[in-house]
């Protein structure tokens, strides 16, 4: 499978939790150039960003829409270095939350839960 440049916005979510918005774009500068404008949207909007990358990744994702609000809620693990990203998904919270303790990630990552509304379409990233 091919990779391309995923932006993860992670956000915080009134509970504790994690919200998590997906880009696919086919160059670091185009994710770079895209997610200053998006930091500087959440900024204004007094929203927490936790964090906003970009990074190699063979995930991709529907598109994402504002105002889904009866759409269907995923839950994913998201792990990432300095360099690529991978996206799990998982069977609810609880599942996610062991998983980020998991000792099998690459060296180095940060792991995180987070629920989107939009769909993972690939697996195996």
């Amino acid at each position: 499978m091919n990779s391309g440049v995923l932006m993860i916005v992670l956000t915080l979510v009134d509970g504790g939790g994690m919200s998590a918005a997906f880009v696919n774009t086919a160059s670091v500068e185009e994710c770079e150039r895209r997610g200053r404008g998006v930091n500087a949207i959440l900024t204004s909007q007094k929203i927490s960003i936790e964090p906003l990358v970009c990074r190699d990744s063979e995930a991709r994702f529907e598109a994402f829409t504002h105002g889904g609000t009866s759409a269907q809620t995923h839950t994913y693990l998201v792990t990432f270095n300095d360099r690529r990203a991978w996206i799990a998904r998982q069977p609810d919270g609880a599942t996610c939350a062991r998983a980020t303790l998991a000792t099998d990630a690459p060296p180095n990552t940060a792991r995180y839960c987070a629920t989107s509304t939009q769909k993972l379409l690939t697996e195996g990233n």
